[in-house]
């Protein structure tokens, strides 16, 4: 048994194991999640009962009985001993294989999810020299539960925006809805993207709007109020506290774009597995959950 078991796969993964073993191995063949191939640690005629297992680095001989990973193989195929030396010899190799596999292995992954699309709006009256914005205390379950907020929602149907631009019209569909409002213009000011808490991509534009004081009308969505912009409740949202200035200050010299990561910086974000191919969402600081390695990087959003 190698004392350096249990290496290999925390440093590529078992995808990367597969590519070294089908490289290393004499005949090497696939067999399901398994490679078949000469058994090499004693000689035989031809292929038959040697098998190896790249989800455990493990592989074994039904003919001679012998077991081993794939820095006993390299060992027993080159005639080296195993010691450190000889480890760091076969790192070596095994980078260069795997560097040659990771293409395909990044062929293998499945598309990165599609962003959640989010219209934002934040409403002035200008009866009150704009001085009070309209916020909602969001009923829903959520990260935004019981905080208050501008108004607006997810984008659902991508349909009603063929040209893939959100405009105006969400926001008023998204503002009639949740407070009754309707008849003013709304335009777009900031757009922010990156990651929500759960690790999940999206998009969102930031729309402004001023017009006459109105009483609004709560619905299910949540609670609608009036609130002054010196004095906005403790439950509102980190960004709306700088979002609403950011509406009375910018001119129309186009949009400020924000990316949002993490609040503790590391994640969850959507990753993908450079060993493996795996996808999924865990820390950046983490190892792929699959396969334990640490050639990891965040996914590229579509």
């Amino acid at each position: 048994m190698s004392r350096h078991k249990g290496r290999v796969l925390a440093m590529v993964g078992a995808f990367g194991c597969r590519s070294v073993a089908m490289a290393l191995l004499v005949d090497a063949r696939p067999e399901g999640e398994q490679v078949a191939a000469r058994c090499p640690f004693h000689e035989e005629r031809s292929p038959g009962g040697f098998s190896y297992d790249p989800t455990n680095d493990r592989g074994c001989c039904l003919s001679c009985n012998q077991t081993g990973d794939l820095f006993d193989i390299f060992c027993s195929l080159t005639g080296q001993p195993p010691n450190t030396q000889t480890f760091r010899d076969f790192e070596d190799r095994m980078r260069e294989l795997v560097a040659f596999a990771e293409p395909e292995a990044k062929a293998q992954r499945p598309p990165a999810p599609e962003p959640l699309r989010y219209v934002l709006g934040f409403y002035f009256a200008k009866d009150w020299d704009n001085k009070h914005v309209l916020l909602i205390q969001q009923a829903k379950p959520g990260w935004q539960q019981g905080l208050r907020n501008g108004l607006g929602g997810e984008v659902e149907d991508s349909a009603d925006d063929p040209d893939g631009i959100w405009d105006g019209e969400d926001m008023a569909r998204e503002f009639l809805e949740e407070s009754g409002g309707h008849g003013c213009a709304w335009e777009p000011y900031a757009f922010m993207d990156g990651y929500n808490n759960d690790g999940s991509p999206f998009e969102c534009y930031v729309f402004r709007a001023f017009g006459p004081w109105f009483r609004p009308v709560s619905s299910d969505e949540g609670l609608v109020g009036w609130f002054p912009m010196d004095n906005l409740p403790p439950d509102t949202v980190a960004s709306a506290r700088w979002l609403i200035p950011l509406a009375l200050s910018k001119g129309n010299e186009g949009l400020v774009r924000v990316t949002y990561r993490h609040p503790h910086g590391e994640g969850p974000f959507y990753m993908d597995c450079n060993a493996c191919g795996h996808h999924g969402s865990w820390l950046l600081s983490a190892p792929c959950p699959a396969c334990a390695s640490k050639n990891t990087e965040p996914a590229q959003v579509r």
